[in-house]
């Protein structure tokens, strides 16, 4: 006669408390019915419930936020979920340390959040409504002078400016946010972010957010939004800023860092900007900006007071406009210590921004995306002025993503920049497999310095071409991606080749032609000490 033994009745109760970390929340809220013991125990588990999704399948887990709701530090609400009791009980404040909100819908108004969780830092509101985010005045007489909030995400209805006023008043309560990322609001919010916010680090506008909150609200929050910034703060203690002075009757910002701006043209005031960028010049480290065109492409004369921005400090810049290169060579010549340029959209490109992305002294990464108007003349020159530089003061890293204007005859003049370590193509489907193949083979014989190649969604990249950069042997790092005409005989061949002599990672991800036998797999584990063979792409779970 066999007996059953409850394992967790008897075990301890801190050890049975470690078995439930390894569950999601959504299996504990089944297995809750298992028994009273086993109940009690799953309920009284705070670390299990720190973070609580509410989705489709939360039916269960809906019927138990009562009493786990003290223990959520994190809770993510999706529309198209069983939302309206979990957010009642956000109202009615039974979420007493709660830290961290996302909800991606027009319920309840963001002054009941706040002044029911007096604990929360970081907050992601996005809703539906047709204007308001839920701020009124009355309302915000309820709240205290000093919210603890430092993570702010605002999002609204896709073509619905955010009301000025409201805005306002909520950054008036929070002086200690640190990460601010708004959408479109009916007025430039810049004035006023430099008075409210003195702690900010990190600044995005972005008016041209249009996310359909009925398809996937979830992906209207950034990925990765609510990492915490604690090693910027500490590289801002241990940085050697110069502090604004004290006695300023304002309460400006005093620790920026990083700026993203995508203004549309009725939000556009050069001015304020530059005022805002000068005001942390000997901050800023970071600045994105996308330059719309007001009419046509006929330049915007209000954009004209950035030509006045220079910066010390600045190393990464993202420069997105149609018509603005004049902008683009003030800024790098301005800002001697840009290390990574990222350009997209600039259609009158000439070999005055060719000179000027060059010459840039301290530029080691370069990034093209899609649209550029680059011809052949502009490759060669930006090769030559590159090649001129010598090998210890030029371009690391180069990166050509979704560009349709880069052709066959261009790749002759990259084999020619000596000093490059790290070359990406990304959906480069003008190169033809001969010319790769070509320019893979000829390229040792000029430089012997690339150490990094990234190969991603090409469509003409091929076992023909793995031969060819299997003779590469100055290459550490190989990355293939998305590439559906190589097979498992062109990889096994790539590893036999004279590459494997300095390789040290290697990357093989979703290319759907590769069976990745054991076999396979076997040998390039033996060949190469880091290896990652992904077959298929699979999504990862939303978090």
């Amino acid at each position: 006669m066999s007996t059953h033994i409850d394992f967790i009745s008897e075990l301890p109760i801190d050890i049975t408390w470690n078995i439930f970390l390894y569950f999601t929340v959504y299996d504990l809220a089944e297995y809750l019915r298992i028994s009273r013991e086993w109940r009690k125990r799953i309920l009284n588990c705070a670390k299990v419930w720190q973070t609580i999704e509410i989705n489709f399948r939360s039916s269960t887990l809906t019927e138990i936020l009562p009493q786990v709701a003290p223990f959520v530090q994190r809770f993510n609400v999706e529309i198209g979920s069983p939302i309206h009791d979990s957010l009642k009980l956000v109202k009615d404040g039974y979420f007493t340390n709660l830290t961290s909100i996302s909800i991606s819908k027009n319920l309840p108004l963001l002054e009941e959040i706040l002044s029911s969780c007096p604990n929360l830092t970081r907050l992601a509101y996005c809703t539906t409504a047709s204007v308001d985010i839920g701020m009124s005045k009355q309302g915000c007489s309820y709240l205290p002078n000093k919210l603890k909030l430092t993570h702010l995400f605002l999002r609204i209805k896709c073509n619905v400016n955010m009301d000025y006023q409201e805005l306002e008043r909520l950054l008036q309560h929070c002086p200690d946010v640190e990460l601010l990322d708004i959408g479109q609001c009916e007025l430039s919010p810049l004035d006023m972010i430099n008075r409210y916010c003195p702690k900010l680090i990190q600044l995005t506008i972005d008016d041209y957010s249009s996310y359909d909150f009925c398809d996937r609200p979830s992906l209207a929050i950034p990925k990765g939004w609510f990492k915490t910034i604690k090693q910027q703060q500490q590289k801002i203690k241990s940085s050697n800023f110069s502090s604004k002075n004290s006695t300023n009757n304002h309460n400006n910002i005093n620790n920026l860092q990083s700026v993203f701006l995508k203004l549309r043209p009725e939000q556009v005031d050069g001015t304020q900007m530059l005022s805002l960028l000068d005001d942390h010049q000997d901050e800023l480290k970071n600045l994105s900006i996308h330059l719309p065109n007001y009419d046509g492409f006929n330049p915007d004369p209000r954009w004209n007071p950035l030509l006045n921005f220079g910066s010390n400090t600045l190393q990464h810049l993202t420069f997105d406009t149609h018509t603005y290169p004049h902008v683009l060579i003030s800024i790098l010549r301005k800002c001697p210590n840009i290390c990574r340029l990222k350009l997209n959209n600039l259609y009158s490109f000439d070999s005055d921004e060719i000179d000027a992305i060059a010459n840039a002294p301290s530029l080691r990464y370069c990034h093209f995306l899609s649209r550029l108007h680059f011809t052949l003349n502009n490759m060669n020159r930006f090769a030559i002025s590159l090649q001129k530089r010598g090998p210890d003061n030029g371009l690391k890293l180069l990166e050509f993503d979704n560009w349709k204007c880069i052709t066959d005859d261009m790749l002759e003049a990259l084999a020619w920049i000596t000093n490059l370590k790290g070359l990406k193509f990304v959906s480069c489907n003008k190169l033809t497999s001969f010319r790769l193949h070509e320019f893979f083979e000829n390229l040792p014989k000029t430089t012997t310095a690339l150490k990094y190649l990234s190969l991603k969604n090409l469509e003409n990249v091929n076992d023909f071409t793995l031969h060819a950069v299997g003779e590469m042997k100055t290459l550490r790092s190989i990355e293939l991606i998305g590439l559906n005409d190589i097979t498992d005989n062109g990889l096994v061949r790539l590893m036999s080749s004279p590459v494997v002599a300095n390789l040290k990672h290697l990357k093989v991800f979703q290319c759907s032609k590769l069976k990745l036998s054991k076999k396979t797999i076997n040998y390039c584990k033996a060949k190469v000490s880091n290896v990652t063979l992904i077959k298929t792409f699979v999504f990862p779970p939303l978090s």
